[in-house]
């Protein structure tokens, strides 16, 4: 689904730099991929079965690259 209202690096916007900025407005300027990574690692801290998950999705991508 594409993004109503993309923002961009350095026009300003005040989302930058947070989840908003990175999930609903596609900006992957360095503020906003750190957001994402600090919430995505705060998810993954509090709940021990998804990151048993995420885990297994990893490692069967890695190993179905190597074929």
């Amino acid at each position: 689904m594409p993004v109503k209202n993309p923002i961009k690096p350095g026009d300003g916007d005040d989302r930058h730099g947070t989840l908003n900025g990175y999930t609903n407005h596609a900006c992957r300027c360095d503020l906003c991929r750190e957001a994402n990574r600090v919430a995505h690692a705060e998810y993954m801290d509090g709940n021990e079965e998804q990151r048993r998950k995420h885990a297994e999705r990893e490692n069967a991508a890695y190993h179905a690259g190597r074929r």
